[in-house]
């Protein structure tokens, strides 16, 4: 039995030392499901914009864990608004999503953003909109809204060193969850499209000896993931 829970906080600091392990599955989070401002010029109210395309800005990628137990993210910037769309990426190796496209490994290939990769608690290929993002005092970017990559390919052509990659015909989809991490279509139907996006940004590794990013010294300018302690999926096999 596999378990996953989720907690949807980022922040604009370095990785933080807040203790445990991500092994510990026992630390339960919850969906900060925030909604969102309806700021964007999406049709009919929604946050997203229709359809994204241009490049991508303040490109940022942190890595934790080796071998099967890693976990890379990204953030970029869609769009110049004061509270910014952000395109979301994580990948999760074996032991962390068993059964996932990266199991054991985290590699470079192409993968469809369907089946299990289109729904947030199931993926190990992970691409999302985060819409109408703020910045809390403490540095945590929250989003307004949540975008899953519904359909769609990322094709990722390097994981180490570089985060390269391009996204192509990616629908999103307007999400919702639940108090225990499931997910569900949004009531408002709203999506929206990439005809195409590139990625590449520098990974920067977390070299702290105890997973906690204690060591973590980033040099980007992008939003900075939390570190395993807050990461979004926690699983552990019983």
């Amino acid at each position: 039995m596999r378990k996953h829970y989720s907690l949807i906080t980022f922040a604009l600091l370095p990785l933080l030392a807040c203790g445990g392990s991500k092994d510990n599955g026992d630390d339960v989070g919850t969906i900060d499901a925030h909604q969102g401002s309806g700021s964007n010029t999406g049709s009919g109210g929604c946050t997203a914009e229709a359809s994204y395309s241009g490049a991508l800005t303040s490109q940022n990628s942190q890595s934790g864990g080796s071998g099967s137990d890693q976990e890379i993210f990204y953030f970029g910037n869609l769009n110049t608004d004061a509270s910014p769309d952000l395109l979301d990426i994580e990948l999760y190796a074996g032991d962390i999503v068993p059964g996932g496209v990266f199991d054991p490994n985290i590699t470079a290939q192409s993968i469809p953003l369907t089946g299990d990769n289109a729904d947030y608690i199931a993926c190990a290929a992970c691409v999302q909109i985060w819409t109408d993002t703020t910045t809390g005092s403490d540095g945590v970017v929250s989003p307004g809204e949540q975008y899953q990559a519904t359909a769609g390919t990322l094709n990722l052509t390097s994981v180490s060193g570089t985060l390269t990659a391009t996204i192509t015909g990616a629908t999103f989809t307007h999400v919702d969850f639940g108090s225990d991490g499931t997910q569900t279509n949004a009531t408002d139907g709203c999506t929206s499209t990439t005809a195409s996006e590139s990625v590449s940004a520098t990974i920067e590794v977390d070299t702290g000896s105890d997973g906690s990013g204690s060591a973590f010294a980033p040099t980007g300018s992008g939003p900075k993931q939390v570190q395993v302690q807050m990461l979004r999926h926690r699983v552990r096999a019983n």
